[in-house]
């Protein structure tokens, strides 16, 4: 289960799975809906933003094919995100996140 495959681009590849495993568990598991909220706050924020900045894509309608492009968008926007303006929910799930990041969690940039 743990053997090294060859990656694709940008795949990310959890080194220490017992380490990731064990924090996941005791940091983002217990958080869930917390974390629900927090994504669902920003992509509430930045869905009508985008869609208005490209509608389409390859002939398909937002978010169809913009993946890559709403998954730079969250990032940049957890990185500058002021959590006092988040709701209690959301604001648990944003920190359950920086403490998994702080003690060594993966969480994959795609720059």
């Amino acid at each position: 289960m743990n053997e090294l495959k060859p990656l694709l681009p940008n795949e990310p590849r959890v080194m220490n799975w017992a380490f990731e495993d064990d924090l996941t568990h005791r940091l983002l598991i217990p958080v869930l809906d917390g974390l629900e909220s927090l994504f669902l706050g920003i992509r509430a924020e930045l869905d009508p933003k985008m869609s208005c900045l490209r509608p389409t894509k390859n002939n398909k309608p937002y978010p169809l094919g913009q993946c890559l492009e709403i998954t730079l968008a969250v990032e940049k926007h957890l990185n500058e995100m002021n959590s006092a303006n988040l709701s209690a929910s959301a604001a648990q799930g944003y920190a359950a996140l920086m403490a998994f990041k702080k003690h060594g969690g993966s969480v994959v940039s795609l720059r």
